[in-house]
Parts: structure tokens; C-alpha cells; sequence
């Protein structure tokens, strides 16, 4: 399940629906004195899993998880030039799983490279879904989407969310949804991240 490192191809991103108000990127940027809005490609980042040490390993090992775009995402339009590259790194890396979120679903079908036939196993896709509206919307696209494994994450929580839609119209074996949910305790913040597993 989700953990490991981060890679970012592009930073910054346009904010879409209510669950980008705070987001913490823009924030971030903020505090460098930068504007999150800003979308660029990445120098040193671009090509990060096949980067090696002088001995000839991969900084990257075999068999990692690589969470993907914590700073951009991967579907915006403005990443069009790019994105072909990055799929081609992730088809080389077929021994490392790159976990994907979009919330720009919608987009998806449009940017896939033409031998991705019904979804490479390195790659886990999910749609992100910060309440029922966000849910509604991307759930049944991320269903009609080309990959093998898929999931929903939820966050941030800023409404109720049923996830039986999952369950109604999956048709992979095996659907995960993520959640982060965020408590306060004697004034001190508190995140932890439950994983929903969902078996036809």
C-alpha cells in the first residue's frame, strides 16, 4: 500500500474543486516565496528512478513504490509535452510501482501511451475524492479507465463519503480506497492514512 518515496516530473498545479482551497503545496510555495500556480518541469527530478549510484544500482530499487505527483498532477494540460517521457521511465521500470492520483480523471483516456492495452502491472491509478459530489464524478470514470489496479483516495475529508459505488460498478478483482483522516488531541494534530480493500 501507498508508502516510499515521491517523485515529482512537474511541480505546481491549478486548484479544480473545494478540496484544493488549502492546499499544502501552495502553501509551501508560499513560504519560498513562490507561486504554486507556476507549472514547470523538473531538472533533477525528471528521470529520478533511473538515476544510479557510481556503483551502477539504481537509486530506486527494485520491488519500491514511488508515489507520484505530491506537488503537481500528472494529467494537466499544460504536462502534455511532457508526460510521454515520464511514461516511457515508468515502462523501463517495470520492476518498481509507481502509485498515481489525478483529479483530473476526465483527462486520462486522452493521455495514454498507445500500448498501455488494458493497464501495465506497475501501476497504480487512483482518483482522489474529497466528498460525495468529487465521488459521483470520478468513480465511474476511474472504473471505465485502462489499469490494472485502481483506487480511491479521500483527501482531504471535507464532506461525507460512501464509497459503495466502488463496490457496484468495479470491474477489477481488487479495489482500495485510501483514506487520510485528521484528528486533534490536547491541541496537537494527529493524520493517519486507513486502507479500504474491496473484493468482488
Amino acid at each position: 500500500m501507498p508508502a516510499g518515496e515521491g517523485w515529482n516530473p512537474w511541480h505546481g498545479c491549478h486548484k479544480l474543486s473545494p478540496g484544493c482551497q488549502n492546499c499544502y503545496m501552495y502553501f509551501l510555495d508560499r513560504t519560498r516565496d513562490r507561486n504554486g500556480a507556476d507549472i514547470y518541469r523538473t531538472k533533477s527530478w525528471f528521470n529520478y528512478p533511473l538515476q544510479k549510484y557510481k556503483n551502477g544500482e539504481y537509486k530506486i530499487k527494485s520491488g519500491e513504490l514511488i508515489r507520484m505527483f505530491m506537488t503537481s498532477d500528472f494529467f494537466l494540460e499544460e504536462a502534455d509535452e511532457w508526460r510521454d517521457g515520464t511514461w516511457d521511465i515508468m515502462k523501463k521500470r517495470s520492476d518498481v510501482k509507481f502509485f498515481l492520483f489525478t483529479k483530473r480523471p476526465e483527462r486520462v483516456s486522452r493521455c495514454l501511451p498507445p500500448d498501455c492495452g488494458d493497464g501495465w502491472e506497475n501501476i497504480f491509478f487512483n482518483v482522489t475524492c474529497e466528498n460525495q459530489r468529487r465521488a459521483d464524478e470520478r468513480i465511474p470514470i476511474l472504473f471505465s479507465l485502462p489499469f490494472k489496479h485502481k483506487g480511491v483516495m479521500c483527501a482531504p475529508f471535507i464532506g461525507k463519503i460512501s464509497l459503495l459505488l466502488m463496490r457496484q460498478i468495479a470491474s477489477c478483482s481488487v479495489a482500495f480506497a485510501l483514506a487520510t483522516v485528521v484528528s486533534y488531541k490536547n491541541g496537537v494534530k494527529k493524520k493517519c492514512e486507513i486502507v479500504f480493500i474491496l473484493k468482488n
